[in-house]
């Protein structure tokens, strides 16, 4: 990095918010109708977002229009790299000398929230991993649409299971772990091609992360939550709530409950058992469709088909739960009047989850979100009207 002193005010500004990053986070500064980058951040980003290098006054410089800035951070992730949104805080009219800029938002593989760059039929889970001594710790968290899970994995065994049925975008873990994985190797199934983290240490702190957890949810207990005894589950969720929270730069109001679950309450499916049975990738990658998803995925919403991806993924083992979804299912089978009244129902609702998501942090927000939020909460009315005719007590549920 260059030294700050002899540098313009401008630079200066760009070089003090740089410091607040990470290494391997590349710096998008707004300067009018663009987003400029300098020094080694340009020399890097620009081969990845296929844009020329220039130089200005000895300094490295690139920059791409604020408007198309969606598909080149897109670019920057897919190198295995972070981005950081510094915007103008002000208005450039009214600024009294140089415009205040701050850091509003960085982007990484796990917070993604702009539906350009997710996958509608998949999940984007961040993961955060604490390590016992057999036992793991694990919270996953979908930013964009707010679904939060803890639980443990008794083993490294089991880890891996939790690994493949999940496909995290990115990982978080304690530094010095990380760093003893990095140079001793990962655990069978972990070392795979996502994005590792480190976090410090102490961001793990048990005691710390469930009075964080306790402070965010306004509640004296987790024990409601389902969490008593799961104190690695409680470190893992606190880590990645916190590394949420600071990469938005504002509270995750959108993340409103917890959920635990026991990685046993399902059949177990390791990476080998998900391969060869093709559920939801294919052996060779040119033969998409002839995944057991490709198949049975007649959704027509992108929540049920994320819905769906996961009941592949995790088939029960609960007898009681088994015959609740056959008689689901049967009942559709035998009502073919209620099956096509639900379809039509469900086909003008867009992605609810990641629309609220959007609209609560306020991050890439539109006014087509609310008249989305609008058009799905107006067919509510007519859909617990079918439901309401359905024998089946999922579905009336």
């Amino acid at each position: 990095m260059a030294e700050i002193a002899g540098l313009t005010p401008a630079m200066r500004q760009y070089m003090q918010a740089k410091q607040e990053l990470s290494e391997d986070t590349i710096l998008l500064f707004r300067m009018g109708d663009f987003y400029e980058l300098f020094f080694e951040d340009a020399r890097v980003a620009a081969p990845l977002m296929d844009i020329v290098l220039t130089a200005r006054g000895g300094v490295p410089m690139c920059g791409v229009p604020y408007h198309a800035a969606r598909n080149y951070i897109s670019k920057i992730l897919a190198g295995g790299l972070k981005v950081a949104i510094a915007e103008q805080i002000e208005d450039p009219k009214l600024a009294k000398g140089l415009v205040k800029r701050d850091i509003t938002q960085i982007i990484t593989p796990g917070t993604l929230l702009d539906d350009t760059l997710l996958t509608a039929a998949k999940s984007n889970f961040l993961l955060a991993l604490c390590p016992g001594k057999e036992r793991y710790g694990i919270a996953m968290l979908d930013l964009s649409t707010g679904d939060f899970r803890l639980s443990e994995a008794r083993n490294a065994a089991a880890l891996e299971i939790e690994f493949s049925r999940l496909q995290p975008s990115e990982v978080v873990a304690p530094a010095t772990w990380l760093e003893a994985r990095q140079k001793e190797g990962f655990p069978p199934g972990l070392d795979r091609e996502i994005t590792w983290t480190p976090l410090d240490d102490w961001q793990f702190d048990p005691q710390l992360c469930r009075e964080d957890l306790q402070k965010h949810f306004e509640v004296a207990s987790l024990d409601g939550f389902g969490c008593r005894g799961l104190d690695l589950g409680i470190a893992a969720a606190g880590a990645v709530l916190h590394y949420a929270r600071k990469n938005l730069r504002q509270d995750a109001a959108n993340i409103t409950s917890l959920l635990t679950y026991q990685t046993e309450d399902c059949l177990i499916l390791d990476r080998i058992s998900q391969r060869n049975l093709e559920l939801v990738e294919p052996i060779f990658a040119d033969s998409k469709d002839n995944t057991l998803i490709s198949v049975l995925d007649e959704t027509v919403t992108p929540m049920g088909a994320r819905l769906l991806r996961e009941w592949v993924l995790r088939p029960l083992k609960n007898q009681e739960a088994i015959e609740a979804r056959l008689e689901a299912v049967e009942n559709l089978l035998g009502s073919p009047l209620l099956l096509t009244e639900l379809r039509e129902i469900l086909t003008a609702v867009r992605d609810l989850e990641r629309t609220v998501t959007r609209l609560n942090v306020g991050s890439n927000a539109s006014a087509r979100d609310l008249l989305v939020l609008q058009r799905g909460l107006e067919e509510v009315p007519g859909l617990k009207a079918v439901l309401a005719g359905a024998e089946a007590a999922l579905l009336k549920n």
